[in-house]
């Protein structure tokens, strides 16, 4: 059907990039300004365009405001315009890698022997042996030894898994428990051989409930990243990936429901231990580097961190002894506490919200209650609500008050509260 309609009509004219580039800016997808610059350009936008616009503000290159100026375009036209060659090439090189390893798996006494002789050279503070512990509980005095690995270097050989507990189902033999610990005790219970570890108070938990006495632990990857960083995460695969770039298999997806790692061959089990002593060889020299550029994170690493993680381990280890009843009557009285201060909170805010929300709080407090924003800080999902804020907020309103009691209140609970139920009445 003939349509009465110019060709020129059907001229692609750009859009308002001033309608575009303020939201944008405003939801910091900065990035994304590229994209729209590429649009604006792929659409015939931009430069003069009939004299609608004028020049005041305009950028004399393309015709498009600063905001969209301010980010280069890198359209190179065509069909891949969206995504060019070197985008593509650029985020394959950025993307997370797996740690190409291969572990030697010490099956036999005369392997043990080799590896013994060989970990009793290595005696560089700078450059600590990696350990690892593979078991079958979080609990470590519940736990069964599984495996035991260790990384002494960067190369993909360097490193070894020692199968202790494995299944006899799987494929794979197992060292001897007692033997494969005879073997390694002058290694482990020595000062003179400098260990690292991520999470050590766990690992030496284990060995301790093996009747080995863990010494030499010299760096910890997870207490050094808690050092430097306290409001991020610590776990080895979010530190493998932030500072190596790497990535590896999640325990979750590794080990089927209802099965521990002890019911995986011995072969896939030296794989996974083997990654996370490889990372965390690695990782001491990343961190390392960043306690260097922060003195003071240093010290409290090295003097305070460090030194208490083995005191906090013996601690659990021996335990302590508990009031069950006490403690079960502390528990009801802090929920009727609580409850009461729940309905004051309420009638002090003037209206009901969830108190452990942070979202809730922010809202309530700098939006509706229009408290100092100077006094906290922005985050992604709005203000900072956490302790430090709240006790500068101390004072201006009743219902910052009544948080903090809420807090102290729910902390006391959740810690002491549930101590009856959680009590382990297996001396250690």
């Amino acid at each position: 059907m003939p349509l009465d309609i110019p060709l020129e009509a059907f001229t692609l004219s750009g859009f308002d990039e001033t309608q575009v580039a303020p939201i944008l800016t405003e939801l910091e997808l900065n990035s994304f300004l590229n994209t729209v610059v590429r649009l604006q350009e792929k659409l015939g936008g931009g430069g003069d365009r009939g004299g609608d616009r004028g020049g005041d503000g305009d950028s004399p290159a393309t015709g498009l405001t600063p905001a969209l100026t301010a980010f280069p375009s890198n359209a190179d036209g065509g069909d891949t315009w969206f995504f060019s060659a070197e985008d593509t090439a650029t985020a394959l090189a950025n993307a997370p890698q797996t740690a190409d390893i291969q572990p030697q798996i010490i099956d036999t006494p005369a392997k043990l022997a080799t590896l013994v002789a060989l970990l009793q050279t290595k005696t560089d503070r700078d450059h600590p042996v990696a350990w690892d512990t593979e078991t079958t509980s979080l609990k470590p005095w519940d736990a069964s030894l599984v495996g035991i690995g260790c990384c002494w270097g960067d190369a993909p050989n360097e490193l070894a898994y020692i199968p202790i507990g494995h299944s006899t189902e799987v494929t794979g033999e197992n060292l001897d428990l007692a033997a494969a610990l005879a073997g390694l005790r002058p290694i482990l219970e020595s000062a003179d051989y400098p260990k690292a570890l991520q999470n050590a108070k766990y690992d030496r938990l284990i060995f301790r409930c093996q009747g080995v006495t863990l010494r030499g632990v010299v760096f910890d990857t997870m207490l050094a990243s808690y050092t430097i960083d306290p409001e991020t995460t610590h776990n080895l695969t979010d530190l493998s990936l932030r500072y190596l770039g790497l990535t590896a298999d999640s325990y979750k997806n590794l080990v089927p429901k209802g099965q521990t790692i002890a019911d995986l061959d011995v072969a896939i089990v030296a794989n996974y231990c083997g990654t996370d002593v490889h990372t965390t060889f690695r990782l001491v020299a990343e961190l390392q580097r960043e306690l260097a550029d922060r003195p003071d994170a240093d010290r409290i690493f090295r003097e305070i961190e460090l030194p208490l993680e083995p005191v906090l381990a013996e601690m659990e280890y021996i335990g302590i002894s508990i009031d069950r009843d006490y403690l079960g009557e502390l528990s009801t009285q802090l929920a009727t506490q609580l409850a009461t201060l729940e309905t004051t909170t309420y009638e002090a805010a003037g209206e009901a919200f969830n108190l452990n929300s942070p979202k809730q709080l922010s809202e309530l407090f700098f939006e509706k209650l229009g408290l100092d924003k100077r006094k906290t800080r922005k985050t992604k999902t709005g203000y900072s609500t956490n302790a430090a804020v709240l006790e500068k907020l101390q004072g201006d309103h009743p219902v910052v008050d009544s948080i903090v009691e809420y807090r102290t209140l729910s902390k006391l609970k959740s810690t002491y509260g549930r101590c009856p139920a959680d009590a382990d009445p297996t001396p250690h």
